[in-house]
């Protein structure tokens, strides 16, 4: 296990969001996805594969981002 993983948290920060074709990746700085968020861009499309749109699904995998490394520094000790 890597020396940044913990028994609580199993990823590697720094986190990145990583955009493909079709979706948002939330990775880890070893490059396991821990979140995939799917878009459409087409709004005519949108809505028969119920997805999101770009912009909508960027925010979605930011939030998850920031909610994992929020978690991440809560776990840190504290020094003293």
């Amino acid at each position: 296990m890597p020396p940044q993983a913990t028994i609580g948290r199993p990823y590697i920060m720094p986190l990145r969001i990583r955009k493909s074709a079709e979706s948002f990746a939330v990775e880890d700085a070893g490059g396991v996805a821990l979140a995939y968020v799917y878009f459409e861009e087409d709004p005519g499309q949108r809505g028969l594969v119920n997805r999101l749109s770009g912009v909508d699904a960027k925010a979605v995998a930011q939030a998850i981002a920031r909610a994992l490394t929020a978690e991440a520094v809560q776990a840190l000790p504290l020094a003293g």
